[in-house]
């Protein structure tokens, strides 16, 4: 898990102060959504444990996409970074790369990962974790 959270981290990037993200969303940390009201970190600490919390819900996220299918542990870790980055709900909507999991179709689910809006809005991100998702070999 450390090296997917790394990974995640590194794709994400780090900002202490809040920002505006590219689709109008205010943002810290590393890559945190930050929704009204919410406390806002002052240090690094602060937003490593929000890192943490959002981590676990995506594990969650994940857990309960593709929980049920045999997945290779790497297919799984990048489908707990897609949930990372777009949440369950986002990655839901990926029915027919989900559909190619299923059936451990890997190559057709990266090609669908790429066939998406997600791709067009961040594609190294999305052509990283396509490679990844091409690479598996169960």
């Amino acid at each position: 898990m450390n090296e997917l959270k790394e990974r995640i981290k590194q794709h994400e990037g780090y900002r202490e102060e809040v920002y505006i993200d590219t689709l109008g969303f205010k943002t810290g940390g590393y890559g945190h959504k930050i929704l009204p009201g919410e406390y806002i970190p002052k240090d690094k600490a602060g937003w490593e444990a929000v890192f943490d919390e959002d981590f676990d819900q995506a594990y969650e996220g994940a857990t309960n996409l593709v929980g049920h299918m045999e997945l290779h542990d790497t297919a799984y870790e990048v489908v707990v970074e897609m949930c990372y980055q777009m949440g369950e709900m986002g990655v839901s909507k990926f029915k027919k790369m989900l559909q190619c999991l299923e059936i451990k179709d890997h190559l057709g689910a990266s090609q669908e990962m790429l066939s998406s809006r997600w791709a067009q809005q961040t594609p190294e991100r999305a052509e990283s974790l396509s490679d990844i998702m091409m690479c598996v070999d169960d």
